[in-house]
């Protein structure tokens, strides 16, 4: 009714408050916001990018964490904000003369998740499983060897001897993961007990190998580099040693075994 109608001059149609006065409003796309995530873990190089469609009005604009309003209007349609860490941010737009008027964005400044990897061997079959995490792309390095992996699983057979198995990304800050993993050639043994030789077959293609005795309290007998026949043989020579069971340590570099032996 025109005689509570503190505005009966509106155009018919808009959209009024009770006292019948129109609302100022703007499309929905009129202020738009646009984010760009931080380069890094730690790094505060996030950016809020702000822009107006109609600049014929001025707006004020205020950012979570930032002292004073940023001012668009006129020929300047656009700003940023700059040096922003992960975080959420509120946005909000208002209209100089339009007390009723604001629009406010939630946002999130985002930034590259930590580098994992789950690294699983099986060492009877030499395959190892990796199960990555912190990117879309990664590089594993075995021993000079490169893989280019897409995805978070990957899966290789490791060769006898030592791997040294070094996973990152296109990120240099994301770090280096590594791991030192030993495959060992199998060994056999006998007889086992035994009244002083054993014969020590060595799998694999290791000329030489270092072989350490202890006695059941861990005290050293002897250690001594052994070479492996072309039979693939080696002997353990116990006659100098009372009875007694003894722990055998094997050491190349192909080969890292640890068995018992008892003297009788």
């Amino acid at each position: 009714l025109n005689s509570i109608d503190s505005c009966p001059d509106s155009t018919v149609g808009i959209t009024v408050d009770v006292t019948g006065c129109e609302i100022f409003t703007l499309p929905l796309d009129n202020n738009k916001v646009s984010v760009t995530s931080s380069t890094c873990i730690g790094n505060t190089d996030g950016s809020i990018g702000l822009s107006v469609e109609d600049a014929s009005y001025t707006y004020s604009v205020t950012v979570t964490g930032q002292d004073d309003p940023i001012v668009l209007g006129g020929e300047t349609k656009t700003a940023s904000v700059t040096g922003l860490g992960k975080g959420t941010y509120t946005v909000c737009f208002t209209v100089e003369g339009q007390d009723g008027y604001e629009q406010c964005f939630e946002v999130n400044i985002e930034e590259p998740k930590a580098l994992s990897a789950f690294i699983d061997v099986n060492n009877d079959t030499r395959q190892t499983s990796i199960q990555l995490s912190g990117s879309s792309t990664y590089t594993v390095d075995i021993n000079g060897e490169r893989f280019d992996v897409k995805g978070d699983n990957f899966k290789t057979t490791l060769k006898s001897g030592l791997s040294v198995i070094r996973i990152s990304t296109d990120l240099d800050c994301q770090g280096i993961i590594e791991r030192e993993v030993f495959i060992s050639e199998d060994i056999l043994y006998y007889p086992n007990p035994t009244p002083g030789d054993v014969n020590v077959y060595v799998n694999g293609q290791d000329t030489k190998v270092m072989m350490t005795v202890f006695s059941a309290k861990g005290d050293l007998i002897f250690t001594r580099e052994q070479d492996i026949q072309s039979t693939r043989k080696t002997d353990l020579d116990l006659g100098g040693v009372p009875a007694g069971t003894y722990i055998v340590v094997m050491d190349g570099p192909t080969v890292r075994k640890t068995f018992k032996i008892v003297k009788r």
